[in-house]
């Protein structure tokens, strides 16, 4: 029998797939200069700019799938748990106040847009303990290598962000691309172990020499 996913597993699942979608669609209904490669998805859901609830809409949920799990987890994992409702809390504060769109001449409130800077900081500061927990804190596993890909890149990927302006959205979204990584295994049942193997046995019942 293969092990189902729990309900909070399919929330994170959910999640994911809705601002993966996201991502995916809404380049192609935002304004004619946005780009994927050098656009931050923070700026496709910024403020004044077309069909910005698309994104939005993106991060909320990822936000709210990654609650479903964290609740799940309060009991079992207190400490991760609670960074995990620090990291969907901030998700929800970049949807409710959106960056501003000053790259595309458009107006903006840069009261909003600082606010919407200080919630995108805290989702990464929020997943780097999360992957600092699940290496360093009791039972967990320094050699794993999903945990240290996060760490290093809340740190790199920002870094890179102000040396290769021309790049802010891939390397965003090669960020957001770790954290899909990481919470799908966090919350995906552990495979089966394989069936013990027969150990054969002579015509007489003894074992073989």
């Amino acid at each position: 029998m293969t092990p189902q996913a729990p309900p909070a597993g399919l929330c994170v699942k959910a999640g994911i797939a809705a601002i993966i979608g996201a991502m995916a669609i809404a380049p192609f209904l935002s304004h004619p200069e946005y780009s994927s490669l050098a656009h931050t998805t923070s700026e496709l859901g910024g403020q004044s700019m077309p069909n910005a609830w698309i994104m939005n809409g993106g991060f909320l949920a990822y936000g709210l799938g990654v609650a479903c799990g964290a609740l799940s987890r309060l009991r079992k994992t207190p400490a991760l748990a609670a960074v995990m409702l620090l990291f969907a809390g901030a998700l929800a504060g970049t949807a409710v106040f959106s960056a501003g769109s000053a790259a595309f001449r458009l107006p903006h409130d840069p009261v909003e847009d600082a606010l919407h800077s200080f919630f995108s900081g805290l989702v990464g500061t929020a997943f780097a303990l999360a992957c600092a927990i699940r290496l360093f804190a009791p039972g967990g596993n320094r050699r794993d290598r999903t945990s240290w890909l996060g760490l290093v890149a809340s740190a790199a990927v920002p870094l890179a962000m102000t040396r290769l302006p021309g790049l802010d959205g891939l390397l965003q979204r090669g960020m957001f691309a770790i954290s899909f990584v990481w919470f799908w295994r966090e919350f995906s049942p552990p495979p089966l172990s394989p069936p013990p193997r027969a150990v054969p046995h002579s015509p007489d019942g003894q074992l073989p020499r």
